[in-house]
């Protein structure tokens, strides 16, 4: 029997729903967005032919009116708790003119009845799916993490769960409805487990059976979506690490489960060596244009290499009515491409045959058209769909920075899965992408296949501040590598005493947590890494590295690795030769030697606190109008050092409102305002203090994403956020 969803857990009574009219992005002070057109876009739901939603992980839910025109205008719609969407599902009423819209996201399902003029936070949960009814608008389905599938027939006003004492798994990740009776809901499992796969409901989602082994099992439970013909035939899109395929099953007939389905080129002729494989299949989409059975299915990939990281992606098709092979899929595009990211959403229009929209990780939004060209060629720096180069809207600002690096008129962001992106004309300026050329110079070979593999994601990016052509940087997995302005041809880094190795075994494990200069030209890279469990500490890269000015020789300033998530985290400077080593969920290191000792550690006697979680150190900053102060944010608050960071004690705010100094995440002192400091925040809010981090007042209201990092490079103030870009102000004030 279903039970009834504990109310605290989910189910939020009516006399809670907290409505919002929809918003637009607030004035940000002076600040100009220098860079946000990378939108890592999750979900997109057309409702109709113009009207089309898509959501954002970082930057919200967008919409546009006009999707019929070549360069659709977009606006943000929700509240800021839409921020990180996993999810959209809508159903259009002719009668009323307006969709009824359901957002799954990190906080819960918000819903709008009027095409989003006004939203309802319906639940609080972190949400992966929700599927709405195609004839009802109030039977919506939901699932949420760590508790499974939950049912509503009122339109979200309350919940229950459903198939608790059948499903094996709670780690929903797929729900479709083939009609209003019949559903199905895709399951992931674990390694070493034999959990999760396909289950279906007859009776619109009140009760459910396992559907693994009707007539033949299921061979791969790892499954990320699922989607049924119009002959009722069931696919499940599978991805187990980076493998993985397409497996079907005839729901109708009840027969056995087959596959992984075998992929062929457009022209029928057989695969061999084909560059990409349908495996790592993200999502499945059933097309919207084909009355006849059994239609047309999409299919979206990534992750090719199993790093977690998008490490490739390609479409596939399978043939539509006017085609007879239904056993097979074809490409209808795939690389090599500048920038490699997971295919996470795919859309078609009703009444509108052969257009597409997908949305890619690290490249945004993309629309292909004329579908049925019969060869697939890629023009070199282009996306394209069976010899049609789509077209990249450019609306959608919602990028997921992590850095930027700026020389004279030349501006460098780092995004996440995106790689590094270029402008040549400062920050107001047309930013392109700077990965290596058309096909990747100098990051084709990370894994031995050349061509087929880019730099997927840029941690952080560095310019030497005495040579301005030279170019660094820090990525996802993939190592350090270097450019030389105004090329962008990039090497790999392998000097000695750097652990530098992208085809390591364990290089999915490396992240670099900060990569910076100092004034004089040393270079610092900080890389977490999980150990490998070889037992041999000295092939684990973790700790903290050294490059002397002019030098080509690294030198490990401090060893990890740590326990747990103890790494190291980033470097903050605490005088002219002074720096500290921050390390996440423990006390940070001092060098006052620039860098080449670390031979201070801080505890409890030089940073004092109370409570039963240990102090650490999130970010720090000095302030060079009294050269020994620094201030640093840390989970306890923030901390004042006098000593340039040989000691520090908890800043008492005075009438902090509600102002909660643990929710900043960087900080950073303005080099021509004495005492004057500037924090961004994960309410996505900048604030200032004129005092050193005494008192507060808020800057930017809301930059709508979280801001992740602030920093000065001269007197231009930059914030970093992890969903709206990058905003930048030459001259902030602070009340």
């Amino acid at each position: 029997m279903p039970r009834t969803m504990p109310l605290q857990r989910f189910l939020l009574p009516a006399f809670l729903a907290l409505s919002a009219l929809a918003l637009a992005p607030r004035a940000h002070a002076a600040f100009t967005q220098v860079n946000a057109n990378l939108a890592e876009a999750r979900a997109i739901t057309p409702v109709n032919s113009s009207e089309v939603y898509v959501g954002t992980y970082g930057g919200g839910v967008w919409k546009t009116s006009n999707a019929t025109v070549a360069t659709p205008t977009w606006a943000r719609t929700g509240t800021a708790d839409m921020r990180y969407v996993n999810s959209i599902a809508a159903r259009y009423s002719q009668t009323s003119g307006s969709a009824t819209v359901y957002v799954a996201t990190g906080k819960g399902v918000f819903k709008t009845t009027n095409s989003g003029t006004a939203w309802t936070q319906l639940t609080y949960d972190e949400t992966r799916v929700v599927a709405v009814d195609p004839s009802n608008a109030n039977n919506v389905m939901a699932g949420v993490p760590g508790l499974g599938l939950a049912r509503s027939t009122d339109g979200g006003a309350t919940w229950t769960l459903v198939g608790s004492t059948v499903f094996d798994s709670t780690d929903v990740t797929s729900v479709v409805y083939q009609n209003s009776s019949t559903l199905y809901a895709g399951f992931d499992s674990r390694e070493g487990a034999n959990w999760g796969g396909v289950y279906k409901s007859t009776d619109g989602g009140a009760t459910w059976a396992n559907w693994n082994t009707v007539g033949g099992a299921l061979a791969n439970k790892f499954v990320k979506a699922v989607a049924v013909d119009l002959a009722g035939t069931v696919y499940a899109g599978t991805k187990d690490g980076g493998v993985g395929g397409i497996y079907k099953q005839n729901g109708a007939a009840g027969g056995a489960w087959s596959g992984p389905m075998a992929t062929l080129p457009i022209d029928g002729s057989g695969c061999g060596g084909c560059p990409y494989n349908l495996a790592g299949v993200q999502v499945l989409h059933l097309d919207r244009n084909y009355a006849v059975a059994p239609g047309r299915l999409w299919a979206g990939t990534g992750d090719a290499d199993g790093k977690g990281d998008g490490g490739g992606y390609s479409m596939w098709r399978l043939p539509g009515p006017m085609h007879s092979n239904y056993n097979a899929w074809s490409y209808a595009f795939q690389g090599p491409q500048d920038i490699f990211g997971e295919v996470n959403a795919i859309a078609t229009f009703p009444d509108v045959a052969d257009k597409v929209w997908l949305a890619i990780a690290g490249i945004g939004l993309v629309e292909g058209s004329s579908l049925n060209v019969a060869t697939a060629v890629n023009a070199n720096g282009g996306i394209t769909i069976n010899g049609t180069t789509t077209t990249r809207f450019s609306g959608i600002k919602a990028t997921r920075a992590n850095d930027i690096a700026v020389s004279g008129s030349t501006v460098l962001v780092a995004a996440h899965a995106a790689g590094v992106w270029r402008s040549t004309t400062g920050t107001a300026g047309t930013f392109s992408a700077f990965n290596g050329g058309a096909f990747g110079t100098g990051l084709e070979n990370v894994i031995g296949a050349a061509g087929y593999e880019r730099v997927v994601g840029a941690e952080h990016v560095a310019i030497n501040p005495t040579n301005a052509n030279d170019v660094w940087m820090s990525t996802s997995g993939r190592g350090l590598y270097r450019a030389t302005l105004p090329t962008n041809a990039w090497t790999a880094v392998n000097e000695t005493g750097l652990v530098n190795s992208p085809v390591s075994p364990i290089s999915r494990y490396i992240r670099h947590r900060d990569l910076r200069f100092d004034a004089l030209g040393n270079l610092f890279i900080t890389i977490f890494e999980m150990p490998d469990g070889d037992g041999n500490t000295a092939n684990d890269a973790a700790g903290l590295y050294r490059r002397a000015a002019g030098g080509s020789t690294w030198s490990q300033r401090l060893a990890g690795p740590w326990v747990g998530n103890s790494g190291l985290n980033k470097l903050a400077q605490t005088s002219a030769t002074g720096w500290l080593a921050l390390v996440n969920e423990t006390f940070p290191y001092l060098s006052g030697d620039s860098g080449v000792n670390f031979g201070t550690q801080l505890n409890d006697a030089t940073a004092p606190h109370t409570g039963f979680w240990r102090l650490y150190f999130k970010d720090a900053a000095w302030n060079t109008g009294a050269t020994n102060v620094v201030t640093a944010v840390t989970n306890k608050g923030l901390f004042n050092s006098f000593n340039n960071g040989g000691s520090f004690a908890a800043v008492t705010i005075g009438t902090p409102g509600a102002l909660a100094t643990t929710n900043f995440t960087s900080i950073a002192y303005s080099p021509s305002v004495d005492q004057r400091l500037f924090a961004g925040s994960l309410d996505g809010k900048l604030y200032c203090s004129n005092n050193a981090g005494y008192s507060w007042s808020a800057v930017a209201t809301d930059f709508y994403s979280p801001v992740t990092r602030v920093k000065f490079i001269g007197t231009t103030l930059y914030v970093i956020t992890d969903g709206n870009g990058v905003w930048s102000d030459p001259a902030p004030a602070c009340a």
